[in-house]
């Protein structure tokens, strides 16, 4: 993972797993991952489960991106429609399989970013469906610092 908060979230991911091959999504504590919070996404699947409503939109991916999309969908995402439909169906692959996901995209508008890493981990309910996602990404410069507003 390139950043520390990834790395952080990473390590919370695996150890709710345990013994389980997916973490319940009422087990997450964000005071266990503080080192990550700024830069987690809670993406929770729509009712038809072919999008996502952003339940968490981390306030240094906000104050970065200068937008919070707390509460809407990943349709309504002000970037490119191709990075917003690579996330959809990033996101809906991660959940499909039920496997991390790691994606990087380099947003060729960005002032001051040069590249997202993204990571997607997924959670399930009590029936084991994959019903969110826990995502961690972080804006970094072309030395691969967290940029920081």
């Amino acid at each position: 993972m390139p950043s520390a908060p990834l790395r952080a979230l990473l390590s919370y991911w695996l150890a709710l797993c345990g013994e389980d091959a997916l973490p319940d999504y009422r087990w997450v504590d964000p005071l266990n991952f503080r080192a990550a919070l700024g830069f987690v996404i809670i993406l929770e699947r729509t009712d038809d489960g072919r999008e996502f409503r952003y339940r968490l939109f981390g306030s240094s991916i906000a104050r970065t991106s200068g937008f919070d999309m707390t509460g809407r969908l990943m349709s309504a995402h002000p970037a490119s429609s191709y990075a917003t439909e690579f996330a959809i169906a990033s996101s809906l692959a991660c959940a499909r399989r039920g496997v991390p996901l790691y994606t990087e995209r380099q947003p060729a508008m960005a002032e001051m970013t040069t590249r997202w890493p993204r990571l997607a981990l997924p959670l399930r309910d009590e029936a084991n469906n994959v019903v969110r996602l826990l995502v961690g990404t972080t804006p970094l410069d072309r030395n691969g610092r967290i940029v920081a507003v």
